[in-house]
């Protein structure tokens, strides 16, 4: 059996490495072990306490001379139940903790293409329906985004996240508008402005292209259902648009 076995259970590869030897050996000294390991003595003694305390070596002395045995191999199993056993009493704590990092409100810039792709990558990686408001299909469109938009749609297609859009009036008519598990209106000529917002989650994203994009988000569950009343206000009031496929 190769030693990297037993570092998937937990083993350091020194404890892997003297476990397996005091296998075949049954007592040995330090001295026995360092040669056949081919350990320094010193990382020997420090991987064989952690054994002891793991309960996967014993120790004897007998004629002046310290001698370790590997315990039985079924020591793994109550080994790697006892690690179970304190993941269990940790777990509140780590949820709650982990629950709490992830309620924390946060702020963040991103510029450039790179930034429009982290946002998109996001959004997949938050699995949740999207909400964009005053968008120009920009992102559609760029260039410098034409192989990256397409791998984009079919992901979120494929992971079943479904989008609804308040378009500017200027895409009325672009065939692109249409997307698949979506739905479109379209704001009046007098509303059209250069910023889009962007909701999912507990993000929310003003997104301005300029000279070069950028997007300031903001990571906060109370601002967007905030923000998504604010949508859902103004889908209610709007005329219905194009209906995607």
């Amino acid at each position: 059996m190769n030693y990297e076995g037993l570092t998937e259970v937990g083993l350091t590869p020194n404890e892997a490495k003297i476990y397996l030897t005091l296998l075949g050996l049954r007592a040995a000294k330090v001295k026995t072990i360092s040669e056949k390991t081919g350990l320094h003595r010193r990382n020997v003694y420090d991987a064989l306490e952690k054994l002891l305390e793991k309960g996967l070596v014993t120790r004897a002395v007998g004629q002046g001379t310290m001698r370790f045995e590997a315990t039985n191999p079924e020591n793994l199993l109550s080994y790697m139940k006892e690690k179970e056993t304190k993941i269990k009493e940790w777990l509140p704590e780590l949820t709650h903790r982990f629950e709490a990092e992830q309620n924390r409100d946060e702020a963040t810039i991103y510029r450039g293409i790179g930034g429009i792709k982290a946002i998109l990558q996001d959004m997949l990686k938050t699995r949740e329906d999207l909400y964009l408001i005053g968008s120009k299909l920009r992102w559609k469109t760029i260039p410098e985004l034409k192989f990256f938009t397409p791998q984009f749609e079919k992901n979120r297609v494929k992971l079943g996240i479904r989008i609804k859009q308040i378009f500017d009036h200027e895409v009325k008519h672009n065939k692109l508008n249409r997307f698949e598990l979506g739905e479109a209106k379209f704001f009046p000529k007098d509303y059209s402005t250069p910023i889009h917002i962007w909701i999912y989650g507990n993000r929310v994203v003003s997104l301005f292209y300029g000279a070069e994009p950028t997007a300031f988000m903001i990571k906060s569950q109370k601002i967007a259902d905030g923000y998504k009343k604010y949508f859902n206000f103004m889908w209610k009031h709007l005329a219905k648009g194009k209906q995607s496929k």
